[in-house]
């Protein structure tokens, strides 16, 4: 059972990675700013706040491809309903720093 939990969060992670390359990737070949540690959804989300057209283009595709997500009740929008959006609530994770290491998330003093 722990080697099942233990493939399923390297699984994850592995799909995380290639996400966040894929970001960098088409960033690259867009002729965007690209960063390493953020995934397209949440490119997408900046980008379409942003009012640019690739997140206009892309935002909505994204989130018809992740329709079958259920919300996390933990991120919640402004309004306290949970966020429907695919790439909102990757961008509220990236802000959250949810994709990094435990001791990384809490930021200390030194």
């Amino acid at each position: 059972m722990k080697q099942l939990a233990l493939l399923l969060h390297n699984g994850r992670e592995l799909l995380v990675a290639i996400d966040q390359a894929a970001n960098v990737i088409v960033s690259t070949l867009t002729l965007r700013r690209g960063y390493s540690d953020e995934t397209l959804s949440a490119h997408a989300w900046r980008s379409y706040r942003a009012k640019k057209v690739w997140g206009r283009v892309f935002l909505p595709l994204i989130d018809l491809l992740f329709a079958w997500q259920k919300p996390d009740p933990q991120y919640r929008d402004e309004s306290g309903q949970p966020i429907t959006s695919h790439c909102r609530r990757a961008y509220e994770k990236e802000r959250a720093r949810q994709y990094l290491p435990p001791e990384y998330r809490e930021r200390t003093a030194p």
